[in-house]
């Protein structure tokens, strides 16, 4: 069924990701139901399929059915159909769900292959006594940007190999994961990663792992070997210790990032960066009370405004009794009371997240929000926007956005940036107050 020359069209074309292939035999069963079969396996860095013939199972039947069986080559097998399958004439194509190739016993070794990824050099780093190796990728940026134009696939990246004494699947998979939320916003692209190897000899896929949609390849942040190394080391470390809504922020921010890189629509590169920068915005707002406090001053005098358009508007009602009906009446006092300094509140909360990161930036925070406003009503860019100005405004919020992470993690980094077609080299430092 799965014949090695499919190999041939990705090949001859950029030379896209192996796969494994087995064949084996063994018990399909679901509920009451049970079939001996004999089955083929196409195991993807990114997924794997099952195909087998059956005479008992209908359409539909075989939906996370469980199979288990013996290899060709002596191994032991068992794994889960999932939800997505092809049935024609008894033949049946299924995604697995998992699978488990071999009898896993102390593991020194877990390897994957990180989808999205295309990190030029290696790293190791260590984490909690395990050993970390980011190893290098045959494939470039360039060719896996390449790749994913001409035929909507995603190259595999570069391999992580973890080492270290009696390692459990669950660890490995759950600082996998936290590699991959550091690696998102790193490459502006939802790193991913599927399939497990085991002491070099089985193969896992678990049902808890990370998936990803949105490639950007985008690459224009950290600069040096030594900052990457920074970066991971720290990254880990800081992960457990954070609070929920700065780890929160690292994932959104990686999913912001890689969502504005992917398309090439502006208006939806705006409208995701915006969202997420209004977001850090309002983790709390904190203002001093005093009698210079313009926000006070706006409240007490829209509160006055309030009242007195209620009172102007009951007085209508009583001048006009057949104008509005009762339910009328009442949608428009709640309308008044409802009645808030939404651009006030918006340009507050960006502001304070400069002002409480010690940012020093140059930011039309009125220009923002009629961007914003514009955006979210009408889905459009205001006519006084050019398209070079929105996009030099995505690719600001863009650095903001990473520099951000970088700030969660306590880390200092030598940025580069392609701005208005000059590449810059920066320290993070230069955006900060103080410190240039």
């Amino acid at each position: 069924m799965f014949n090695k020359s499919i190999h041939i069209i990705p090949e001859s074309i950029l030379g896209t990701s192996k796969f494994k292939k087995f064949k084996g035999s063994g018990v399909l069963a679901k509920d009451k139901i049970s079939e001996n079969i004999s089955f083929e396996l196409l195991c993807f860095p990114t997924g794997v399929l099952i195909w087998f013939n059956t005479s008992k199972f209908k359409s539909g039947d075989f939906e996370w059915a469980e199979f288990s069986g013996e290899l060709e080559n002596g191994q032991s097998c068992k794994g889960q159909i999932a939800h997505d399958f092809q049935s024609i004439n008894n033949d049946v194509v299924a995604l697995c769900h998992t699978l488990t190739i071999g009898e896993i016993g102390s593991i020194q070794k877990v390897s994957t292959k990180l989808i999205g990824v295309y990190i030029p050099f290696s790293l190791d780093c260590e984490h909690e006594g395990i050993k970390i190796i980011i190893q290098t990728t045959k494939h470039s940026k360039s060719t896996a940007r390449r790749t994913q134009i001409l035929t909507g696939a995603i190259l595999e990246g570069n391999e992580v190999v973890l080492e270290g004494d009696n390692i459990a699947i669950d660890t490995a998979n759950d600082l996998l994961r936290k590699l991959c939320i550091l690696i998102r916003p790193l490459i502006c692209g939802q790193a991913f990663y599927r399939a497990l190897t085991i002491n070099d000899t089985q193969l896992v896929y678990l049902n808890k792992y990370t998936s990803g949609e949105f490639f950007g390849g985008d690459y224009k942040m950290l600069e040096r070997k030594s900052d990457y190394l920074k970066y991971f080391n720290q990254g880990l470390l800081k992960l457990d210790q954070l609070n929920t809504f700065d780890f929160e922020s690292i994932n959104d921010i990686g999913h912001t990032l890689a969502i504005a890189s992917s398309t090439k629509l502006i208006e939806l590169k705006l409208t995701t960066l915006i969202i997420s920068l209004e977001r850090l915005g309002s983790e709390r707002l904190r203002e001093k009370t005093n009698k210079e406090n313009t926000w006070e001053v706006l409240c007490d005098n829209l509160k006055s405004l309030k009242l007195e358009l209620k009172g102007i508007s009951k007085e209508h009602f009583e001048n006009n009794s057949t104008a509005f009906n009762e339910s009328q009446k009442s949608n428009i006092l709640d309308s008044i009371s409802k009645i808030t300094a939404w651009d006030e509140i918006f340009k507050r909360k960006i502001n304070n997240h400069f002002l409480r990161n010690n940012w020093d930036v140059s930011l039309d925070l009125k220009e923002l929000k009629t961007i914003r406003d514009e955006l979210m009503h009408s889905g459009k860019l205001p006519e006084t926007i050019s398209s070079g100005q929105a996009y030099d405004l995505s690719k600001k919020l863009e650095l903001y956005l990473f520099i951000h992470v970088l700030d969660i993690l306590d880390v200092e980094a030598l940025i580069h940036t392609n701005w208005k077609g000059w590449l810059k080299f920066d320290h993070k430092s230069k955006y900060k107050r103080g410190n240039q």
